[in-house]
Parts: structure tokens; sequence; C-alpha cells
């Protein structure tokens, strides 16, 4: 039988080939799983020293214990929105301009909504002296706004945007990680409280390592993956 995982899996080689566009965002995730691996090392630490101290070898985490948790979780988000905000950033502009490629047309979608209703920033782009140049400002800006609140923002401002194929990213790979977003608004936006808007309510959702670790496999995995199919796209001329 085997033990629970402590740490992260690691992370899948970095992209092979010709595409420095993927660069930096790789650097991030890579910065991220770093940092969620670090807490999670800390947290066997701190759950080492409490068991000692307790004369213990097993029992419940204790709150504390459960917040380094919380905030792998937390970590593990904001490392999914830098590297993927970054990727779509430095490639997208490159892909949305070659023609034939998948990103070309949902970026032709997003000028004609745009021409129907024109955002300042937008009417802007069109009187630049590069119009072409601001009008993918825009469209990335757009893209990259907000934080990923769920998988399909994933779907639609990444995978999408990108032009990458669903056999690549399948819709279920993308949709296992709702419960991890789920998790993530829920101590962000109510400190993991069961019941947030009652104020007498004291409980918070418990949470075990070996489905946090989980989960942030599974959001590093997609991320990863993101990232090869772009730097696959970018190579092929």
């Amino acid at each position: 039988m085997g033990t629970d995982p402590t740490t992260l899996a690691p992370l899948p080689p970095a992209p092979g080939g010709h595409a420095p566009l993927v660069r930096p965002a790789w650097r991030y995730l890579v910065g991220a799983h770093g940092s969620v691996s670090a807490l999670l090392d800390a947290l066997t630490l701190v759950r080492d020293t409490n068991m000692q101290a307790a004369g213990k070898n097993r029992g419940r985490y204790t709150n504390d214990e459960i917040d380094l948790l919380r905030a792998a979780l937390v970590f593990t988000s904001s490392g999914l929105d830098a590297s993927l905000h970054r990727l779509v950033r430095d490639a997208l502009p490159d892909l949305a301009r070659r023609s034939g490629s998948g990103a070309r047309p949902n970026y032709q979608t997003f000028i004609k909504q745009e021409s129907s209703n024109p955002s300042k920033e937008f009417c802007a782009a069109l009187l630049a002296e590069d119009p072409t140049s601001e009008l993918l400002k825009v469209y990335v800006t757009v893209r990259t706004r907000a934080s990923y609140q769920g998988s399909g923002d994933l779907r639609a401002r990444v995978r999408t945007a990108l032009g990458i194929r669903k056999t690549a990213v399948p819709d279920a790979d993308l949709a296992a990680l709702d419960p991890f977003f789920e998790a993530r608004n829920a101590i962000v936006h109510g400190m993991d409280y069961v019941d947030p808007e009652n104020s007498s309510g004291r409980k918070r959702e418990a949470r075990s390592r070996s489905t946090t670790i989980a989960e942030c496999d599974k959001v590093f995995n997609v991320a990863a993956t993101l990232i090869h199919e772009t730097a696959k796209l970018l190579r092929h001329k």
C-alpha cells in the first residue's frame, strides 16, 4: 500500500526547440511550483514538530497546519494566473496575426464584435499609426484583464484564444480543475469559513494534504500542457 504524497509531482521538462515566446511563462510556472513545494515542505516540518511535541505519530491537522494547505492553493492559483497571463500576452499577438492559425478566427470574431459597440480603447487603436498592433494589444488586454475563475475561463481565454486543439487539452482535463477553483475562491473570498455570511459561524472547511496536493498537481499539469502546446504552435510556421 502506498503512502500519501507530501509534496508536488515534478514538472515536465521545459518546452524544447525554438519557442522563446513561451520561456517567460515557463519561468513563472517553475517559480510558482517551487514556492508551493516549499510551503508543503514547511508543512511537513511543522507537522513533524507538533507530533513530536504531543508524543504522537498521527492525529488531526491543526488549523495552523491547514492554513499552510490553504496557502498552497492560493499560491498555485497565483502561479496559474501569472504564467498563463504571460503566455497569452507574449504568444497571442504572434499567433493571431498568422493566416490559417487556430487563433486567427477568434481574433477576427473579437474585432467584429467590438466594431458593433466600440470602446474608447478600440477606437484609439483604429486611429493609431499601426492599427493592427494596437488592436492586438486591446485584444490581449481583454483576454488577460482578470484572474481565471474556472475551467470556462481557461477554455475561452487561453485554449481557444491561442488556437490550441481540444484533443491536446481536453475539456475533461479543464473541468477537473473546477474543484480547485471552488476551494481557492472559498479561501480568498470567505477565509474558508463554511458559512462566511453568518457572523457567528466559526467552522472552516477541512483540507487534507493528499487532496490539496492532488488539486495543485492538476493545475500545474494543465498549465504546463498549455505552455507546451503553445510552443508547438509557435514553432509551426
